[in-house]
């Protein structure tokens, strides 16, 4: 954890298991209090989803949330300002789980629709939005208007003659919802927007972002500047990027965030109180030691 000062607490080992864990994501309550969930390794190889929150300076038991599916994949996690913890990842089909208070409720299937790589946004009352990469390489919708308990159908956003991956999703504060993704094969990295009547835009490609690129991440900020983070192929290396939307409605040269001289690959990126972005990424020091990397941008 980062202070006010900028020192950074020592490390803590939240999973505390005998077996791998990995692929993280992480929701911060309105109390302050984060939120983790992950991937499991088990010793008879099923992969399971593992939760655990922070309070009082103390992580609670790791629990398995992802019921008796026994393979599952890339879970995403949101909170509502009612405290409710929301869960999705893969698991044959896409998994949903709620926590309300100290009950879960069990997984349910939201679509059976070939789903991978999901990535959720909870708006402050509980409404959830949901995108994920389809089979067919297109990026798909799930909407609930009610904390979970209805979802919308899938529909398909990207509706491209490319192949679509690697989604990611928020909501302005005037209930606007903004996907971004990527397509392969240097055809950039696309938008779509979700106004509030509920009709989607077509999609549009941000300017400049014509590389092979991947892993985009989206932030809005009070002002309704849109800030997206990804991972760029430039010179055979691996590199951060970001580029911004000003409430113009111009995009910004790419900027890259990483400079170095390694491979610079995944995403996470959020909005401090200050305005100023966080970005963490891993880099790759040598082919067997990858490191967690983190940087502030003032935008």
């Amino acid at each position: 954890m980062k202070s006010s000062t900028g020192e950074w607490s020592d490390t803590e080992n939240v999973s505390r298991s005998q077996t791998l864990s990995f692929g993280s994501r992480i929701a911060v309550d309105n109390n302050g209090n984060p939120h983790v969930v992950w991937e499991e390794y088990t010793e008879n190889n099923e992969i399971h989803i593992y939760y655990s929150k922070r309070k009082n300076n103390i992580w609670s038991n790791p629990l398995k949330i992802s019921g008796n599916s026994t393979s599952n994949d890339i879970p995403d996690i949101g909170i509502d300002d009612q405290g409710r913890v929301h869960v999705v990842w893969m698991g044959g089909a896409l998994k949903y789980v709620r926590k309300d208070g100290d009950n879960w409720t069990q997984p349910i299937d939201i679509t059976t629709l070939g789903p991978m790589n999901p990535a959720i946004y909870v708006e402050k009352e509980g409404k959830i939005h949901v995108v994920y990469e389809h089979w067919d390489h297109e990026i798909v919708y799930l909407y609930s208007p009610d904390a979970g308990s209805t979802w919308t159908e899938p529909m398909n956003i990207s509706n491209s003659s490319y192949y679509s991956w690697t989604a990611d999703v928020t909501a302005d504060k005037d209930g606007k919802v903004y996907v971004v993704w990527s397509e392969k094969g240097g055809n950039g990295l696309w938008y779509a927007v979700k106004d509030t009547d509920g009709v989607w835009g077509n999609p549009q490609k941000i300017p400049g972002t014509t590389q092979y690129l991947w892993l985009p991440a989206i932030q809005i900020n009070e002002k309704g500047e849109i800030f997206i983070s990804y991972s760029g192929l430039v010179n055979e290396q691996w590199d951060i990027f970001y580029t911004k939307k000003d409430t113009t409605g111009n995009w910004s040269n790419s900027i890259n965030i990483s400079q170095t001289s390694q491979n610079s690959n995944g995403w996470s990126l959020g909005i401090l109180p200050s305005g100023a972005l966080s970005i963490v990424w891993v880099e790759e020091l040598t082919q067997d030691n990858w490191e967690i990397y983190y940087d502030e941008v003032s935008p």
